[in-house]
Parts: structure tokens; C-alpha cells; sequence
């Protein structure tokens, strides 16, 4: 009986989700459109429109209902864990972790965090191709101080960026990173100097200056796909500023290249 309860509880709650899914794929789908095909006039008003799918994917997940629902599953996972399978804990962890942080960013900093990272990319972009720091350098300080007042909503123990980082790697603290990194820069160091002191090294080689044929290129790239049994019914290779991958949705995951100025 208690099962039945849980399950129906749980089923609710995917339900509700299904409406946050559509919105933060549309999100992302126009994250993908900007650093690939969008035209370059109409990414400097895209942050007006993402700002606005941000702020209405969270009174989604502030919803009462669904709020009520994951603190419930959550006492009853904490209470009762073996009563949930290795998914279902899965789910109610992350809906709980996700509805904490939005109750803890007001909807003012939201829509302003999204629009200000959006308008950062189209400034960066030309900025990038223009070898032109400057033009970025105003934006990039606007998102330190926002990333700063971020992380004081989210709240930290001992480090600003415990709260950002957690974001991208779960429970993974600035102390870890630093920790992970201090075990093998010593013998980074002792390679590099061993390598820089070689009397045959060269601090240029020819082929970083070798120019190549941009189709050639691409072609390579689409035979090594292959090769790796890329799915291009399921995913698709473009070009954008900064290669990246992004998921959006089932049977869609697209990937990024970019191609030097040959």
C-alpha cells in the first residue's frame, strides 16, 4: 500500500517535470542556435527571450503542489530509504537538491543572470574574432560580481565558488580541486623543464602555421565519426565559436567544432 502511495507521488511529480523539461530544452535548443546558426542581429535580443524561459522555468519548479510533493518523497526517502529503488532515490535527491537552490535565487537575479550571459556571448563572439579583450572585459566583470552575489544565495561553507562549482560537479569543493591538481603539477613542472631544455626544442612548430582546406577538414572530421559509429539520426556535427556538446532532448544530442582561420 505504501508502495502504491509512493509510486503515485512519484509519477505526479515526473508529470509536473515534464513541463520544466520542454521549457530548459527550449532554452538550450537556443543556447545551440546562438553559437551556431542563429543570424548575428538576432542574438543581441535572445537574452530577453531566455531571461524570460529562466524565470518561468523556476515558478515551475516554486510551484506549491510541487513543492509539497519532493519535500514529501524527500522525508519518506530519508525516513524510510529502502522503500525506494536506486532511480526513484535518484530523482527525489536531484529534485530536491534543484528546488533548494531555487527557492534560494529570488526571480529578479535569475532573469538578470540569463539575460547578462546571453548578452556576454554575442559581445564575446565578435570580440574573439577580433582578438578584442576589451570589448569583453565589461561583461566578464558584470559576471564575476553576479557570480559572487550567486553564490552568496546558494550559500557556502568556506569558499565562494564551493556553491558554483557544486553545480557542474556534485559535492566537489575548491579544497578538492586543489587538492586533485597540487598530486601532479610537481611532475607537470619537471616535464615541461625536461622537455624546454632539449637542445633540438622548438618553440614554433611548422605546422602550427600550415595552412589546410576547410571542406578537406571537415570531411576528415565526418570519417571519424563514422568510424566511432556517430548516430546521425540521433545527433548531428556544426560548427560554433568554442566547441562544445549539448543534449536536447531524447534521440538529440548535437556536437561542435571550429575550424581555424585557413
Amino acid at each position: 500500500m505504501i508502495q502504491k502511495v509512493i509510486l503515485k507521488r512519484l509519477k505526479k511529480l515526473l508529470q509536473h517535470y515534464q513541463k520544466i523539461y520542454a521549457l530548459e530544452i527550449a532554452n538550450a535548443t537556443i543556447e545551440w542556435d546562438m553559437n551556431t546558426y542563429m543570424p548575428e542581429a538576432a542574438g543581441l535580443y535572445k537574452g530577453d527571450v531566455t531571461s524570460k524561459l529562466s524565470t518561468l522555468t523556476q515558478k515551475l519548479w516554486l510551484d506549491k503542489e510541487f513543492v509539497k510533493e519532493v519535500n514529501r518523497l524527500w522525508d519518506a526517502l530519508q525516513s524510510n530509504p529502502e522503500q525506494f529503488n536506486i532511480y526513484e532515490k535518484g530523482i527525489i535527491r536531484q529534485a530536491k537538491k534543484t528546488l533548494d537552490k531555487m527557492l534560494k535565487l529570488p526571480p529578479e537575479f535569475v532573469e538578470k543572470w540569463s539575460k547578462l550571459t546571453s548578452d556576454a556571448f554575442n559581445v564575446w563572439r565578435k570580440a574573439k574574432l577580433e582578438d578584442n579583450f576589451e570589448k569583453f572585459a565589461p561583461y566578464l566583470k558584470e559576471i564575476f560580481k553576479l557570480a559572487k552575489e550567486r553564490a552568496k544565495y546558494l550559500g557556502y561553507k568556506k569558499h565562494p565558488y564551493d556553491a558554483l562549482i557544486d553545480e557542474y560537479e556534485e559535492d566537489i569543493t575548491t579544497q578538492d580541486v586543489k587538492s586533485y591538481f597540487e598530486t601532479f603539477i610537481p611532475q607537470l613542472k619537471s616535464l615541461l623543464d625536461e622537455i624546454i631544455n632539449k637542445p633540438n626544442y622548438e618553440t614554433e612548430h611548422p605546422l602550427e602555421n600550415e595552412p589546410y582546406d576547410k571542406l578537406v577538414m571537415q570531411r576528415l572530421n565526418h570519417k571519424l565519426l563514422d568510424y566511432l559509429y556517430f548516430d546521425k539520426k540521433r545527433s548531428r556535427l556544426d560548427i560554433a565559436p568554442h566547441p562544445f556538446t549539448i543534449f536536447l532532448g531524447k534521440n538529440d544530442v548535437r556536437i561542435t567544432t571550429w575550424y581555424h582561420n585557413k
